[in-house]
Formats: C-alpha cells, structure tokens, sequence
C-alpha cells in the first residue's frame, strides 16, 4: 500500500530478536511489530522464558511511537525501570534492531522512490 517497511535484528538475552519497522515520511517510527524474538534464559535453573509477556508489538510501538533514529540512538536504556535479563539483554536488542531499521529506512526508501519513477507508482 505505498508503506515502507525496514526490518532490524539484534543480540537479545540467549538468542536474537528481530523488529518489523514501519516509518513515517518524516523518519518517525509509526508500528513495530515483533518479526522474531529467541531469547530464553532456559539455561538458568527455574528461570524461563527472558522476554516479558508484556512486551508485545502495541507495547513496542506505544513505548517508540515518534522516536528518530538521533532519539534512538540518544537513550542510554531503551526500557528504563527494567531489571535482570530484561535490562542487560532485551533492551540493547530493542535499541540494536530500532538503530538498524531506522539507519537502513533513507536507503530503503530511495530504492522505493527509484521504482516509483519507473512504474509511475505503480506496483510491480
């Protein structure tokens, strides 16, 4: 439908996680959804599962709904009043995906804006 989509990948707590990014015309996050997430303390006797329930994609995009990259990149902890895994590993996944998909978005639109001008607008 005309939307731009990045995606970004980061090293969560005992597994990676991936953030499906939908970005605004000014370079705004506007939806996160939650791609892929492989994070697990099972390891750690009567642990589990390292990503809290409540860390959902309405979470997500609530929590960085208008946030650019320089914002991104200007937070010390993407997820403030965490603890544990959440706050050593989660969070600096979060940051890393939201840096990669916000600092790949020019290129991915340019591109968009190339076949643009080919098709006159047009899906392919």
């Amino acid at each position: 439908a005309g939307d731009v989509l990045v995606a970004g990948r980061g090293n969560g707590y005992g597994g990676t996680m991936g953030l499906l990014v939908k970005i605004d015309a000014a370079g705004k996050i506007e939806q996160i959804v939650i791609a892929d997430h492989g994070e697990s303390i099972a390891d750690v006797p009567g642990a589990g599962n390292a990503f809290a329930s409540d860390f959902t994609d309405e979470f997500l995009t609530a929590r960085f709904a208008g946030k650019t990259l320089t914002d991104i990149q200007a937070m010390d902890n993407v997820l403030n009043g965490t603890t544990g895994a959440t706050l050593q590993g989660t969070a600096p996944a979060i940051k890393q995906c939201l840096v990669n998909a916000l600092g790949y978005y020019p290129l991915a639109q340019q591109y968009v804006d190339g076949i643009d001008a080919v098709t006159g607008g047009e899906d392919a």
